[in-house]
Formats: structure tokens, sequence, C-alpha cells
């Protein structure tokens, strides 16, 4: 049973190789980087690998030195076009590829019954659908209208703009960037939430919030990391990620408590060396200040003689 357990962040930021190869023992900072190692240093290893989730789709035939992909039998002789083709076709969610499809062939029903009606109604009736599509575009420019001036009322109760600076009308903090003053607001003041989230418990202080809260939460992404949770709709930024993913695979039954003990055994480290290196430069000013008064008790003997 493997448990996914995902680390403080991805890799660049000053994260340690921590994944390593099952047979040569070579450390790398993501699961992208140690399936590129694995099919350059030894790709006759890669049918026993898993790759998340997916479980064992990777095949490398020898005799042709061809890299297949077991699922659809997808052939390459470049490792990375392999793994760009497992990212693309089979990382997608099947519930919402189906959702999404439910809808494209709604809206080409709607489409075609109201081209049909078009063009059996005569020329009144087409100004008179022309005149009902203009009333929807209305409407949805009111409702924006109405959110901008909530969202305004809302800021101007909390931010006040003065002398190119956005204050805080509780406490005075001062910054150039109204969403600084905003996020400021939110994080060190009990700001009243009137926008609750119906799907959950969570409540928002302005509209734009909720939505982007429901946008990232309560609609889950097209595209799946097989390594971790992380889930989005655009291919660029998924690609992106499983570039550098770096969420941790172990096998037994630890769970996420053994990640925690992890992190608190790097955490006790992180510590101790900090400790050593303030140990080491004590004793460097020690010494120099020994150093100092034997130098000026030499020059007094000299002096004196």
């Amino acid at each position: 049973m493997s448990v996914i357990i995902q680390t403080c962040g991805e890799v660049g930021g000053g994260v340690t190789a921590h994944l390593q190869c099952p047979t040569c023992g070579h450390f790398s900072k993501s699961h992208a980087h140690q399936l590129s190692h694995m099919a350059s240093a030894h790709p006759s290893c890669l049918d026993d690998v898993s790759v998340g989730r997916l479980g064992n789709i990777l095949m490398f035939q020898s005799t042709a030195r061809l890299f297949h992909c077991t699922n659809c039998f997808y052939t390459s002789r470049d490792f990375t076009k392999l793994y760009k083709h497992i990212i693309t076709k089979h990382c997608e969610d099947d519930e919402v590829k189906g959702r999404q499809k439910e809808k494209t062939e709604e809206q080409g029903e709607e489409e075609l019954k109201e081209s049909l009606k078009r063009k059996r109604g005569s020329g009144a009736d087409e100004e008179e659908g022309g005149r009902g599509d203009d009333e929807v575009s209305f409407q949805k420019q009111e409702s924006v209208r109405e959110l901008l001036k909530e969202e305004m009322e809302a800021t101007a109760k909390v931010i006040r703009f003065v002398s190119n600076r956005f204050v805080c009308l509780s406490c005075g903090w001062k910054t150039k960037l109204k969403g600084f003053a905003i996020s400021h607001v939110i994080r060190s003041h009990d700001v009243v939430r009137p926008y609750n989230c119906k799907d959950c418990t969570r409540s928002f202080f302005l509209p734009s919030h909720l939505q982007q809260h429901i946008r990232s939460a309560h609609r889950p992404g097209r595209y799946a990391c097989p390594f971790c949770c992380f889930r989005s709709h655009f291919l660029t930024g998924f690609r992106r990620h499983c570039s550098r993913c770096n969420a941790r695979e172990e096998e037994g039954g630890r769970g996420v408590g053994g990640g925690e003990d992890e992190e608190a055994e790097e955490n006790e480290e992180e510590e101790q060396g900090k400790e050593e290196r303030k140990d080491t430069r004590a004793e460097r000013r020690r010494k120099r200040a020994t150093e100092g008064v034997e130098e000026q008790k030499e020059d007094d003997e000299s002096d004196n003689q």
C-alpha cells in the first residue's frame, strides 16, 4: 500500500533531493528527473516502476531500444516525448471530461435549435431574437456592475486612498497596492464576511474571493497529477507542475504521521546545525578576544622594559 506525502514545496526553492533511485541510489529532486535518470541509466528497470496512481504504465523494448506506453502502446525513442504523452493523454479525469462533453453537446444542440428557429421565423422574429440576446447581455453587465459596487462599498468601509497610499482605517497600515491592503485587513482584523459558500462552511469578505474559491475548490481541474492532489484546467501549468512535483511516495502503513515525523526530524537537524554554527562563531570571537588581550599584555611588557 503506497501512501503519498506532500513535501513542504516544489523543487527549486532550496528543496533537497530526496527521491532515491532503487537500482543505483541516485537522488533526484522531482519524479520527472528520477524517471529520466532511470530511462538514461538503466531503462530495463522501467517495467517495475509505477508512475504514481497510473501504475506500471512504462515499458522498454531492449531489442529495438524503444519506450512504450502500456495503455495505448504509444512508442518513442525519446523518453521525454513519452512522458509528455502520458501527462497529456492519461492524466485526464474521466468525470470532468464527461461533464465538459455533456456541456458542449448541450450548447451545440441549443445553437442548432436557435439557428433553425431563425431560419423558419420571419424578419420580425429575428429582430425579437436579437432583442432578447441584447437583454441577456445587458442583464449580465448589470450583475457585474452590482458586484463591483458591492466590492467598492465594502472596501470603502475598511480602506481609504490618501496621498498615493491605501491606508487601513483600523490600524493605519499603508501600502501602494490595493490588493495588499485588502489581504492585510482580512488577515489582521475581524471583518464581516457576508458571502458564504454553499458547498462548505467558509465565508468571504468580497464576492470575487467567493468566486475564486468556488473555481479552485469545488470545480476540479481536468488534469490530475498522478503523484499528488494537484489539479488544473490548463495543460501548460499542469506540465510545469509535473516537471517539478516532488511528492514523497512511501510504502507501508506509516501514512501522514510518518511524513510529519520526518519533517520534525529535519527541523531538529536544521536547528542543531544552526546551534553548531553559533557555537563556532562564538568560539572564533573568544579566540580573537583572547589574542587581542595577549597582544596588549605583550605591548605593555615591552613598554615597561
